[in-house]
């Protein structure tokens, strides 16, 4: 989300290849690295009249991303957080176990998704453990 006027929320549209997300994702590039040094040249304005679960409208700019003011500023990364003792405080008093894991699967460096019998293995082995 870039900005919220008139009631209406404002975005930056701009696809990114699988592998540059997950360096984002995991830190090694900022977010304006990656919304420039992209192979698609196309980028767009998304506006959400009636709230972000709804359809957005696109409009497909004209000019260089680089050249847009709406690119966050330098070093903006993501950062992987370990739960807060008072998550785990609060899951210990609700007996409840708390499990952290990041997964990578091999299809992610090719498109934005985890394949089923993927995600159906690594459950079965999670459950395997925990049971």
């Amino acid at each position: 989300m870039i900005e919220r006027t008139s009631g209406r929320d404002h975005y930056l549209v701009a696809g990114v290849e699988p592998e540059r997300l997950r360096q984002f994702r995991t830190g090694i590039v900022d977010l304006r690295t990656l919304l420039i040094e992209r192979a698609e040249i196309e980028w767009f304005l998304g506006y959400a009249d009636l709230g972000i679960d709804q359809p957005m409208t696109i409009v497909q700019q004209g000019s260089s991303l680089g050249e847009s003011s709406w690119l966050p500023e330098p070093g903006f990364v993501l950062h992987e957080q370990p739960a807060t003792s008072e998550v785990l405080r609060a899951a210990r008093e609700r007996h409840n176990l708390v499990l952290e894991l990041a997964l990578e699967p091999p299809e992610a460096a090719d498109e934005h998704r985890i394949h089923v019998p993927t995600l159906v293995g690594f459950l079965a082995h999670l459950q395997a453990m925990v049971l």
